[in-house]
């Protein structure tokens, strides 16, 4: 079977690790070809990315014949396994159409420990944004309202994400009003855990565009809550509409110091994006350094945004109202002319 990847840019990169070359994520993952059958049900069709110490592959239930995402632990030590093991106890409890579906769950066996999520057919955020550009509010404030959505529905159970980025918000359906599912849970942890040095997070495999989303909390190795998935949200947000990392950095030393720094207005850092101010204001009250100076709950983020949702069809209703006014007006004096009395 040929090899298939979504994204076309890191076809050759794949081929090397068919042929043995190279080496996925820098552990030495080795990735599974082709028709292998994992759990005597599961067969890999093709990979779809690999980051650390897991693939993710598209497979196809052998029972059901439904295609599906496997994303499979490989090369583990015990720290790795017991976050691979809290990604799939975590994403089993979440249950919201903006999140993506657990389906299966194979964590005892002896080599290539699993986990089953749905099939989602489309593109991530990421590589739409990389693609297209900056994204007008009407085509955004939709997209973040649904993440609010779903970041809302995981910390009504008490999880915090702590790795929003545009690659882990998958876009679905008709792209100019896409529906979006949330994805990758593998940093994810219940409010009530401790949060453990931030060096955890580079163990497990996190890259550099990861660092760029990261909450000052988190950077200086302090428990992160709602208001951390706040702060990665307003990042994203400031992706989408200036193509631009609000906290461009290249390791965590001088991403803490460019915290203490406000980014560049979202007029300036993009001056053909035409938004309200009070809409910027809503992004930059997301990236504010203090956690008390955020949006307290994705619900509040989530009516501040809601009230704020321009339409396209404004501007046209206007004009249709005034030429129907006008109308109107030219009828009641061809009326009044052909009423009146000749000769009058």
């Amino acid at each position: 079977m040929k090899l298939k990847t979504v994204d076309e840019s890191k076809a050759g990169e794949w081929k090397a690790v068919k042929k043995g070359r190279i080496s996925i994520g820098g552990s030495g993952t080795t990735m599974l070809p082709a028709g292998t059958v994992l759990g005597n049900r599961y067969e890999i069709l093709c990979v779809l990315t690999g980051e650390g110490r897991t693939l993710i592959y598209t497979a196809r239930d052998i029972n059901s014949g439904q295609l599906c995402s496997v994303k499979v632990l490989a090369d583990c030590n015990e720290g790795v396994y017991k976050r691979f093991q809290r990604e799939a106890n975590i994403v089993s409890k979440l249950d919201h159409p903006g999140i993506c579906r657990l389906l299966d769950c194979r964590l005892n066996q002896r080599t290539n420990p699993f986990i089953v999520m749905e099939h989602v057919i489309g593109q991530d955020l990421e590589s739409y944004l990389t693609r297209v550009g900056p994204q007008p509010p009407e085509w955004a404030i939709p997209v973040f309202l649904q993440i609010c959505d779903a970041l809302s529905a995981a910390h009504g159970a008490s999880v915090v994400h702590r790795n929003v980025k545009p690659s882990t918000v998958m876009l679905t359906g008709d792209i100019r009003k896409p529906l979006t599912k949330l994805l990758d849970f593998g940093l994810a942890k219940p409010f009530q855990e401790e949060n453990s040095q931030v060096m955890e997070l580079t163990e497990a495999g996190v890259a550099v565009g990861t660092l760029l989303y990261l909450s000052p909390e988190q950077c200086k190795g302090k428990a992160a809550d709602a208001r951390s998935d706040i702060f990665a949200l307003g990042c994203l947000m400031y992706r989408t509409f200036t193509g631009k990392n609000a906290f461009q950095a290249r390791n965590l030393p001088e991403l803490i110091r460019k915290h203490s720094e406000k980014p560049q207005k979202i007029s300036k850092a993009n001056p053909n994006m035409q938004m309200s101010e009070k809409l910027e204001q809503i992004v930059f009250r997301c990236l504010d350094r203090n956690p008390g100076n955020r949006f307290q709950s994705m619900q509040e983020l989530r009516r501040a945004l809601a009230g704020d949702v321009p339409t396209r069809s404004r501007r046209p209703a206007v004009v249709a109202t005034i030429v129907v006014f006008a109308i109107a007006c030219v009828a009641a004096v061809a009326v009044f002319v052909m009423q009146k009395p000749p000769g009058s």
